[in-house]
């Protein structure tokens, strides 16, 4: 990189961090507070970023345990992300159920798109309540100062009146990106997370350690999960869990790249595979039906799962699965979270190491393109994906053969502490 470009980048992330110290009189407290320690936390984010954000607020509980935790959420302030949601969920955040027990003590679901949505519910989402301290949990990574007063601003409209952590963005992906990566302004979303709470420095003091997993299947979901394995055999055998659906049609990889793997590690491998999506990803199962029939019509190995799962139960098969193998978003994050080998199929559209599952690093297969990172997060620039096109069903089935000898070594364990 050239000095003239690292100088634009220092002067930009100087001009951010000053734009950020100067929201300190948006975000001080006022007016006195509580005896008591009453904590608000607002995430808006929908399945892969909310579960990224859960080892922040378990950090806020290990630094404050008799606090009452209040969460403030929403999938996202998007109309068209909330239809996607609603078309497979009745609930708006229906990943709350990942949360384990005695991190957050209440639960305020929002859906606010417009200042109309936000008069509204003003009352509803926080009447009569008073906090301490909230903070705005982001992974901090592309957040811009203009999203923090937008956030800051919706809490004062709202009556919270206490200090607002979580404020400063560390750099904004857009202004010469590699450069920034090497002055550490671009890192891990879930590391990104992290650092948005240690803003307080009660928090920033108490040592907290990332293990896996950090998400936990209901007991309902483990027992449903346990019959289920009774009645279609696979008991204790190891299997391999398959996603090949995606919100983005941008991030997909074929529907036949996925059948040959599918097709090749049942009939080489010898492995139970287990076909998952949600609901809006029907439709690429169905095709997926389509291309594997001949392959493997009537196979004891192949299950097929479809449309038929709550994220409940998804964490329940991830935490007994050996591998799971699917496009980068939510339900590959979900998989890492409860303890599985991911075997991601990733994008150009970021740094590999900023979402990767987290992890599962030697597992992700990836086609380095020259326009990558691009940035686009709801289109390819090119019109031809050409960054998971690219990708060999050879590369893909090399990682998962990987991942299942990892497996026949342990569980998945890690541990970072931060």
């Amino acid at each position: 990189m050239t000095k003239m470009k690292k100088l634009i980048v220092a002067a930009f992330l100087g001009i951010v961090n000053f734009s950020s110290e100067a929201l300190e009189w948006l975000t001080r407290a006022r007016k006195s507070q509580l005896d008591g320690d009453r904590i608000l936390l607002i995430r808006t984010a929908a399945l892969g970023d909310f579960i990224l954000s859960i080892p922040a607020f378990e950090r806020v509980r290990k630094a404050y345990p008799a606090a009452r935790i209040t969460l403030l959420t929403s999938a996202t302030t998007e109309q068209k992300t909330l239809r996607t949601v609603e078309a497979y969920s009745i609930e708006p955040s229906p990943w709350l159920s990942l949360l384990r027990p005695g991190i957050i003590d209440e639960v305020v679901p929002f859906l606010v798109t417009s200042f109309g949505d936000l008069w509204k519910q003003r009352r509803a989402i926080l009447e009569r309540k008073a906090f301490n301290r909230a903070f705005i949990v982001t992974e901090g990574f592309g957040v811009n100062p203009m999203g923090n007063i937008k956030k800051i601003l919706f809490l004062r409209t709202l009556g919270v009146r206490c200090r607002i952590f979580g404020i400063r963005t560390r750099a904004y992906p857009l202004v010469f990106p590699s450069v920034q990566r090497g002055l550490r302004g671009l890192e891990h979303h879930l590391l990104g997370n992290l650092r948005s709470v240690d803003e307080d420095p009660v928090v920033a003091d108490v040592s907290f350690g990332i293990s896996i997993p950090y998400v936990d299947p209901t007991v309902e979901a483990e027992r449903w999960f346990e019959g289920y394995l009774r009645e279609t055999g696979i008991g204790n055998a190891a299997f391999v869990v398959i996603a090949p659906g995606s919100r983005l049609e941008f991030k997909r990889w074929p529907e036949k790249s996925y059948a040959e793997v599918i097709s090749r590690l049942i009939s080489g491998t010898r492995v139970h595979v287990l076909l998952v999506g949600s609901g809006p990803e029907k439709t690429t199962i169905s095709r997926m039906r389509g291309e594997l029939w001949e392959g493997i019509a009537g196979s004891e190995l192949f299950h097929d799962l479809g449309g038929n799962t709550s994220l409940a139960q998804l964490a329940a098969v991830f935490r007994r699965a050996a591998v799971f193998l699917g496009n980068d978003g939510g339900t590959c994050h979900l998989a890492a979270a409860s303890g599985c080998r991911v075997v991601s199929v990733l994008n150009g559209v970021e740094f590999p190491d900023a979402v990767v599952p987290w992890g599962s690093w030697q597992y992700t297969v990836r086609h380095s393109v020259p326009c990558s990172p691009c940035f686009s997060y709801s289109y390819c620039p090119r019109g031809d994906s050409i960054c998971v096109s690219r990708i060999t069903p050879n590369d893909v089935l090399m990682k998962v053969e990987q991942a299942l000898n990892d497996g026949a070594k342990g569980r998945l364990s890690d541990t970072v502490i931060f």
